[in-house]
């Protein structure tokens, strides 16, 4: 039912720079939002990809993005 509605946020979402289209999807770019994960204390220098999540496992720019 909400499928329209929810192409159109992806759409405006890209459009905006805050996300981005990859040969797999499209990825939200957390890089644009220098406070994300300010709440959870996430300090996202500090994260790394686990062995579950491979860098090379999708087309993302930041190994972050989701």
């Amino acid at each position: 039912d909400y499928i329209p509605q929810m192409i159109e946020f992806t759409n405006e979402l890209i459009n905006k720079g805050a996300a981005y289209e990859a040969s797999d999807g499209v990825y939200f770019d957390i890089d644009k939002f220098p406070d994300y994960g300010k709440l959870s204390g996430i300090d996202l220098e500090k994260v790394e990809s686990s062995e579950r999540i491979s860098a090379d496992e999708y087309d993302k720019e930041s190994i972050n993005d989701f």
